[in-house]
């Protein structure tokens, strides 16, 4: 069940609970509850750190999407190493730290995508700690994109150590990136009228 209480700081809370019949009738055996709780009544709830990768991947992704830089630098280790290739132009860019994932995300990520109404990650998994998803934003020129982040498990909870994305970018907004042919005749003719256009 979910629940809150925010004039106590309670927000965002969900129960989990297994029961199991016993001689004494059906007791609950289990009990999980999560949320966010803030000692100070009235206060402003803070969340846990995640204690998964799993967890920490998806803070991730509601930051990426929410374009909250606080909390897309937050999920990322101080030392964290950010690698990106463009596999059509062989353009290679390592950024280092949180100033430089800021950078990639302020300008190369969120300074081309504009509101990212066509930015879509259709494919999610994760293997331990490592993540990996599948993105395109094709009318900003962002087309077979790959994500790999790998995370660690730190005092302040999971952090992104490694993220590394490769696809394909056309550097000129509204073009389409290729690094093959086009592989349904639908691609093949935006080809064309880009080229005759």
């Amino acid at each position: 069940f979910a629940w809150e209480a925010p004039q106590h700081g309670f927000t965002r809370c969900f129960d989990t609970v297994v029961f199991e019949d016993t001689a004494e009738g059906w007791k609950i055996k289990y009990q999980n509850v999560t949320g966010s709780r803030d000692s100070t009544v009235g206060g402003v709830a803070r969340s846990c750190p995640p204690t998964t990768a799993s967890e920490a991947f998806e803070e991730h992704m509601q930051a990426v999407f929410a374009k909250d830089m606080d909390k897309v630098l937050k999920g990322f280790a101080e030392n964290a190493r950010f690698r990106v290739y463009w596999g059509n132009t062989g353009e290679f860019n390592e950024y280092l730290g949180h100033a430089g994932i800021r950078e990639w995300y302020e300008n190369e990520f969120y300074g081309k995508l504009g509101d990212m109404s066509d930015l879509k990650a259709p494919i999610r998994g994760r293997e331990e700690n490592m993540c990996f998803f599948a993105w395109e934003a094709p009318q900003r020129g962002f087309t077979r994109c790959f994500d790999t982040v790998v995370f660690e498990d730190t005092a302040e909870g999971w952090k992104i150590k490694y993220q590394n994305v490769t696809g394909s970018r056309d550097s000129t907004v509204g073009g389409v990136a290729r690094s093959c042919p086009p592989t349904t005749a639908s691609e093949a003719f935006e080809e064309h009228m880009q080229a005759v256009f």
